[in-house]
């Protein structure tokens, strides 16, 4: 029996490998890059502040937050609703931000807190700082 088991977490691990990045980190990679789209100032920032484009800062994104098992979690729940906001209606990524704060407060998103919203925002900076530092590279 452990045989098998051990020949199933094998094969998982060969096909995720074949298949590139892990599940979350695809998530994660494409969360972002559905909240940054099309907000111009914030695509500014990542490409003076990070030294990169988006695609660039967004997989290193979703590469440090998967580094980190105890983030993912929230940082795929907090995205989602900042894209869901950003897609209901012209809504920049700081105003999608305001309003999921808005939406925690009336008690409508319960799943995180607003500074639960407010370490994500915290783990974005970190990765711009540390792509500017390693002169718009991943640090990973």
């Amino acid at each position: 029996m452990m045989i098998k088991q051990l020949a199933i977490l094998a094969a998982a691990g060969t096909l995720t490998a074949c298949w590139g990045a892990p599940p979350d980190e695809k998530i994660l990679n494409g969360l972002c890059v559905d909240l940054i789209s099309g907000d111009t100032r914030i695509l500014e920032d990542i490409a003076v502040e990070a030294g990169t484009d988006l695609n660039g800062f967004c997989a290193c994104y979703a590469k440090t937050i998967v580094a980190d098992t105890a983030k993912t979690a929230l940082h795929k729940d907090a995205i989602n609703a900042m894209v869901a906001a950003r897609n209901d209606g012209e809504r920049g990524v700081e105003a999608a931000a305001q309003h999921v704060e808005s939406q925690i407060e009336s008690g409508e998103i319960d799943t995180f807190t607003a500074e639960q919203l407010d370490s994500t925002g915290d783990d974005y900076q970190l990765v711009s700082e540390e792509m500017r530092a390693a002169g718009g590279v991943c640090p990973l």
